[in-house]
């Protein structure tokens, strides 16, 4: 069943839980959110892949993965590999954005065989960054430089080694993105993000997202939303940092499906006014 379908089909029925939700769709529901709020330390990258795939191995009941999905992004490699570790797993693969996802976690919305929004998500581009100076910079930069200079003036100018890395990060953007997207969404995507996109940070409109980028997607409006809202404000609560007698847990990562909720952790001892660090990484809540 398309999740547009549940209201019409099953308008009034309460869903109460995670696996009550998944019986109405037909598919395995899972939870990937960053606390974006946290920013570059709080990304999607190897670890964070790896759990979600151990997540993934003991839903065996559906076909189809319905990932809810809020991040800031991260490594283009990890998220790619996510891709393609879910279309291992699962004949079809859906995402659902109820806010917000930026760079890698766009690639990973996009690559979905639906992709469902609310009217107010956003999506940002996922176009190649190169890292220079220690800072990462979008190749839009360096392209928006070539493409208002003279020939002479660029090779006068231009550091070599910055423009080798450029070229280099175009064709391995290239390499990666006909890797996951069919060849007629693949020429879309590889020509709005290198040609199109001026800023990481500029909003893809949903038009642009259906007539530019090839997207198929759908708007959420019936009650399977205010349930997907519901869960999400249990997740988020886990962000804040929570104190237990001597001891504070801070939560980056939330990985949750209908059997249990994986998080980030880092916990930290309070002896007087100083905090010692015990513990960092994975671990069931």
């Amino acid at each position: 069943m398309k999740i547009q379908e549940y209201e019409k089909d099953n308008f009034g029925e309460v869903i109460t839980d995670l696996s009550n939700a998944e019986k109405l769709i037909n598919a395995h529901i899972v939870y990937f959110y960053n606390n974006i709020a946290l920013g570059d330390k709080s990304i999607i990258d190897n670890e964070a892949v790896e759990n979600l795939y151990n997540k993934l191995l003991l839903l065996k009941k559906y076909n189809t993965l319905n990932l809810v999905l809020e991040s800031s992004g991260g490594n283009l490699a990890a998220g790619t590999r996510l891709i393609h570790i879910i279309r291992e797993l699962y004949k079809e693969f859906y995402v659902t954005v109820l806010n917000r996802v930026n760079s890698t976690a766009s690639l990973i919305a996009l690559s979905s065989d639906k992709l469902y929004l609310t009217h107010k998500s956003l999506i940002t581009p996922f176009e190649p960054q190169m890292d220079i100076n220690e800072e990462k910079i979008s190749v839009s930069v360096i392209r928006n430089i070539i493409n208002n200079v003279s020939e002479n003036y660029l090779y006068n100018n231009l550091d070599l080694i910055i423009l080798g890395k450029y070229y280099a990060s175009i064709n391995y953007f290239k390499d990666l993105i006909k890797s996951i997207f069919k060849e007629k969404q693949a020429k879309l995507v590889i020509d709005y993000m290198l040609n199109q996109v001026n800023s990481h940070q500029y909003p893809i409109t949903f038009n642009e997202l259906k007539d530019s980028l090839g997207v198929n997607l759908e708007f959420i409006n019936n009650e399977l939303l205010a349930f997907y809202l519901n869960e999400e404000e249990k997740i988020k609560k886990l962000f804040k940092d929570v104190k237990n007698n001597d001891t504070i847990n801070s939560y980056s990562t939330i990985i949750k499906d209908k059997n249990s909720t994986l998080a980030y952790t880092k916990s930290y001892k309070i002896n007087g006014d100083s905090y010692k660090k015990i513990y960092q990484g994975y671990k069931s809540l």
